[in-house]
Formats: C-alpha cells, structure tokens, sequence
C-alpha cells in the first residue's frame, strides 16, 4: 500500500506550522516507507501527486476554538470540488483527483488544535505537545503497533 503523508500550513505563523513540525520529525524516521511532503497551502495541482496513493493523511493546524487538541477523521471526495483563491479542502484535492486522474485515495485529515498564529517559527507550548502526539498517531495508523 502506498502512503503519503501530506502537511501544509504556514511555517511563519507560530502554530499553523504545526504540520512542518510534524514532517520534520517524520522525515528522521519515515514510518512503513511512507513518502512525505509539504506545502504552505492546499492548490489543485497536488491532486496529481495524491492520485498515485493509496492513503493520503493530510496533517493542518486546527483554530484555538476546534474541541480536541488532535483530531483524526476519515474524508471523502467533495461531490463537486470547490477552487478558491487561497481555500482548497483536501475534500477537494480528493475531487480534483477522481475528476482529472481517475483515482481517489483513502484520506484522514489529522488537525493539530492551534491557539497562537501570529508571526513567528516556534509553536505554543501547547500545540507542540498536540503535535508530538500527532508524530505517534500517525506512526500507529501507518504501521499498526509501532
């Protein structure tokens, strides 16, 4: 089975660059041959890369008012997909890819719960902690009992 984990968000903006913190932990230890990647925002033309997957989990900050500190849920193709400017769901990352490619892999978005994006590299005491959390989770949802 193929798998990409897929991060994005801002690096420069405290904790909506808690999926570059993800990645770069990721990265010393790829879990089960997993291939990783990183970008500052969802576009339609990673629809392409994620095409070629069997599972794609795509690691983002979350608002300070999301509930949970780390959420994992599975998501689906948006029925149309949707491209703004600046505002692609991976909902519709997947949708561009069953359209253009052919192919719609299995996805779960991991979401690390920020509280402070303002300008900086450092992540809150708080967010780091949710996304050291978020390196295991991923490990054990890539390779079962790591």
């Amino acid at each position: 089975m193929r798998v990409l984990v897929f991060g994005y968000g801002n690096p420069d903006r405290k904790d909506d660059g808690a999926a570059w913190f993800v990645l770069e932990k990721l990265r010393a230890d790829p879990p089960g041959g997993a291939e990783l990647d990183i970008a500052h925002q969802l576009e339609i033309d990673h629809a392409e890369r994620i095409a070629q997957f069997d599972l794609v989990l795509f690691v983002d900050a979350a608002t300070a008012d999301t509930p949970e500190p780390l959420t994992v849920i599975e998501v689906s193709a948006a029925p149309e997909p949707q491209a703004t400017t600046h505002h692609i769901l991976p909902t519709d990352v997947l949708a561009f890819a069953r359209k253009f490619y052919g192919r719609c892999p299995r996805a779960l978005v991991v979401r690390i719960r920020g509280s402070d994006f303002g300008f900086g590299s450092e992540l809150s005491p708080e967010t780091r902690e949710s996304a050291e959390a978020a390196v295991v989770r991923i490990r054990g949802l890539i390779t079962p009992g790591h």
